[in-house]
């Protein structure tokens, strides 16, 4: 993660990328996406918990069922407190009266903490190159597909040149497109430079057709793009083994602090134990 610096400008110019009629809205969505991918311009936000309420003092976990479309309650979720269940429910502010007052005014609170999730596929994360002779040669390597309820920050992390056993590298650039040539019209970023192009995934930027019934977000409905790489092979570059590692790090930054984000824990991702005022 690159720290807690936010660039402005960037968020400015996506918002007024928005698609101005339904027929174009995925054209435009892709086109917003590949710009923000390929702007080449440093994005970070603090991956924050977003806090949530606790139950109120006294509270008590109540039975929960997961209802299946057809109306009727799935089997095995609705045992209380499990850390693997979907939902979990507390009541609390228990009242009573009595007497002969004409009206009883009992206020009743209903409140929804929603956690943020994610669904994402990326193929081909492992490329291998076999090159007879020397030349700048360039694929499509990865095809990427995130969809959330809340911003997501892509961390592009230990990118870098090829490099065999002696320290010897291989150049290696990554542009973004739908095909090579619009990866080529969107620039290529030099391997070491691809760590410095972190993008900020901005749900509140992602709305479409507000205030009509073909109301929607891009990030809610799911966003695909590739990820090319091209390798230039050069003569002086030794018939060897030459590799890269590096990681795309996914953070999820509105999520809330009644999950467990611990990676080391064996809770994670799921209720945060000893949150809630009733134990799990």
């Amino acid at each position: 993660m690159k720290g807690a610096e936010h660039s402005t400008a960037i968020v400015t110019i996506t918002k007024s990328l928005k698609p101005t009629n339904h027929s174009t809205q995925k054209e435009a969505a892709m086109k917003k996406l590949l710009f923000l991918l390929a702007i080449g311009a440093l994005l970070t936000a603090p991956a924050l918990a977003q806090p949530g309420t606790p139950p109120p003092a006294g509270a008590y976990e109540v039975e929960m069922f997961y209802m299946h479309p057809d109306g009727t309650p799935v089997d095995g979720v609705g045992h209380l407190g499990e850390l693997d269940q979907l939902a979990r429910c507390f009541a609390s502010m228990d009242q009573e009266g009595n007497c002969n007052k004409k009206f009883w005014r009992i206020p009743v609170i209903i409140h929804a903490s929603v956690g943020q999730w994610i669904d994402w596929w990326m193929t081909g994360t492992r490329w291998d190159w076999y090159i007879k002779k020397p030349g700048c040669y360039a694929a499509d390597c990865i095809t990427a597909h995130i969809a959330s309820n809340g911003d997501i920050l892509v961390d592009y992390d230990g990118f870098g040149n090829l490099v065999n056993a002696d320290g010897r590298e291989i150049e290696i650039s990554y542009a973004f497109g739908g095909s090579i040539t619009d990866a080529s019209n969107n620039g290529w970023v030099p391997g070491p430079a691809l760590d410095d192009d972190d993008d900020l995934l901005e749900e509140s930027t992602m709305w479409y057709n507000v205030g009509t019934i073909d109301e929607g977000n891009y990030l809610h409905d799911g966003i695909t793009w590739k990820l090319w790489n091209m390798i230039c092979v050069v003569d002086c570059n030794t018939a060897c083994e030459y590799e890269d590692e590096a990681e795309i790090i996914l953070t999820l930054n509105q999520q809330k602090d009644w999950i467990d984000q611990d990676e080391e824990s064996n809770t994670y991702g799921t209720y945060l134990p000893g949150w809630f005022s009733i134990a799990p």
